[in-house]
């Protein structure tokens, strides 16, 4: 083997070392065969670990039943509508949208199955990426000796809360997440074995990696960028290392998907650049800065033993070890966060795109790192190791329970199907939220009102009540209650704040204004005008909402 050097962590610090030896040693000073003695071997260690997996699998489940739906899953609907051909999706809506077109195909493909149930699409669009990447962990654990990284790094993303919001959402942010795990623990596989393995030799990891790190790149322009700088920094390892033949399977792919990528934002960006002549972010980049250091304070908050024993691990890291394999994979990990953050918010800063949302992509680097630091020291005692399972579950049952709490647009439906019950001459009116926005006038304000107003008729369709769509522009003026309440049901965080002043400025009017009841919902906002002498009474229990 000839004599490369590298330059690897140490420490607090960087030097150049001499060539890794076969054997692989941790961070703390631990071997993997001292590993294997005792780490994820015993029998109750493994009970341990397959009922989390099952709990959490089931919560999951539970929770795209229990969960509301917000604007984006409808936006999906719409994209994989059942009642278009492929041609038509492609050209009239994937094309003009912001989005990849294989992330809206996602939705089509799901939707073939002639069902429109959000709650069943749920499970249908993000069960498969949930069992590859499972699947792929536990692969990659038992082709590396039973590394205790790739079963450690399933369990941290599983507790993470964007992990469980994004499951229960019909939107291709859980598909994602399931691809950049695999790329994260495809990458160390690929550190580990790459010196005296032929990529042929367990070829299913190697293809669920390629095709990872491929639809990686193109399934959404963010995560593509993210995904890009950890190939591209593994691509330059593979190059330095003189591993030809990995980096020939692992770069062509790669290099396929940016063609593609490129292609497509050819393809998209006149369409781009003439419809969206409107942003909804407003986000400043000091801002932005302050969403990266959210989201890694949720990531800590996820497992505080993790944490605790990465911070351990980096603090006791023995200098005097030979050079080691995990040593690169964590660099490579810690330069993937500070590029692609880097990027990301200098081309904010022209641009704004940076949401806390798609920040989940970023986030699951910053677990593969916290897990490389913290591995061996879990697996030191076993104490340690259930502590870091407990506090996992936790955060699952916690996570579990929050999004199941949300009810989105059910919450609105169900109050006005409960006033209109009471009192069945009651008429509803429903605006779009852009009449409150500064962007009212835009050609984005157009197009996603359209989508608004269909949302307004389906689940007032569904509740057993009409509905009357004021227009975009123009002032208008409700009006009078005689009988039975006037109500304005407003979604997707309009009149969000104050109430009267956003009302106001959306040029909308009550004739009898006085009395007006402004319920906040998960969601949005319900106006309710009584007639005078019905004002203020107590609202019955909210009916069950209307899958």
């Amino acid at each position: 083997m000839k004599d490369h050097s590298l330059l690897i962590w140490s420490g607090w610090s960087f030097r150049v070392a001499a060539a890794p030896k076969p054997h692989i040693t941790m961070a703390g000073g631990t071997t993997v065969n001292d590993i294997q003695k005792r780490a994820l071997g015993s029998r109750d260690e493994k009970i341990s670990l397959i009922l989390f997996f099952v709990f959490s699998i089931a919560v999951m489940i539970g929770v795209t039943q229990l969960r509301g739906v917000g604007l984006d899953e409808f936006w999906s609907l719409h994209f994989g509508d059942l009642k278009i051909s492929f041609a038509t999706a492609l050209h009239d809506r994937w094309l003009r949208d912001t989005h990849p077109v294989f992330a809206n195909a996602l939705y089509y493909v799901s939707m073939r199955i002639g069902l429109e149930n959000i709650h069943f699409l749920r499970l249908i669009l993000n069960t498969p990426p949930l069992f590859i990447l499972y699947f792929s962990s536990f692969s990659m654990w038992r082709a590396n000796n039973k590394h205790p990284f790739f079963i450690l790094f399933s369990v941290y993303i599983t507790s993470l809360p964007y992990f469980m919001n994004s499951f229960s959402e019909f939107r291709s942010y859980f598909f994602q997440l399931c691809l950049i795990g695999i790329v994260i623990q495809f990458v160390f596989h690929v550190i580990l074995r790459a010196e005296n393995e032929s990529p042929f030799k367990n070829l299913l990891i190697t293809a669920l990696g390629i095709v990872s790190i491929a639809f990686g790149i193109s399934i959404h322009f963010l995560t593509g960028l993210i995904v890009s700088t950890v190939v591209g920094l593994f691509l330059a390892y593979l190059i330095y290392w003189r591993r030809k033949f990995w980096f020939l399977i692992i770069a062509i792919p790669a290099i396929f998907a940016w063609c593609v990528t490129l292609l497509f934002v050819s393809l998209q960006f006149p369409y781009i650049v003439n419809d969206f002549d409107y942003s909804w972010l407003k986000t400043t980049v000091i801002h932005s800065v302050f969403l990266f250091g959210i989201v890694a304070i949720k990531i800590f908050i996820a497992n505080p033993v993790a944490n605790f024993s990465s911070i351990y691990s980096f603090r006791n890291w023995n200098s005097t070890l030979h050079p080691n394999n995990e040593n690169n994979f964590i660099v490579i990990l810690a330069l993937s966060l500070l590029i692609s953050a880097t990027l990301l918010l200098s081309i904010h800063y022209f641009k704004p795109v940076i949401d806390q949302r798609y920040l989940t992509i970023w986030s699951v680097i910053l677990c593969g790192l916290i897990t490389a630091l913290s591995a061996s020291h879990i697996l030191k005692r076993k104490l340690y190791f259930f502590l870091f399972l407990t506090a996992a579950i936790t955060s699952v049952m916690y996570n579990g329970y929050k999004s199941s709490k949300y009810l989105g647009w059910y919450e609105g439906q169900a109050l006005i199907a409960n006033i209109v019950h009471n009192c069945p001459d009651t008429r509803v009116f429903a605006t779009s939220s852009w009449r409150g926005s500064g962007g009212r006038y835009s050609k984005v304000a157009k197009r996603e009102s359209e989508i608004l107003y269909s949302i307004y008729k389906r689940l007032s369709h569904e509740a057993g009540f009409s509905v009357t769509l004021l227009p975009l522009e123009g002032v208008v003026k409700l009006p009078r209650p005689e009988h039975c309440p006037i109500v304005l049901w407003a979604d997707h965080h309009a009149l969000t704040g104050d109430g009267p002043a956003r009302l106001s400025y959306a040029e909308i009017a009550f004739d009898q204004s006085s009395g007006l009841e402004f319920v906040t919902t998960s969601s949005g906002t319900v106006v309710i005008s009584r007639p005078v002498s019905a004002q203020n009474p107590k609202l019955d229990a909210k009916p069950p909402r209307t899958k």
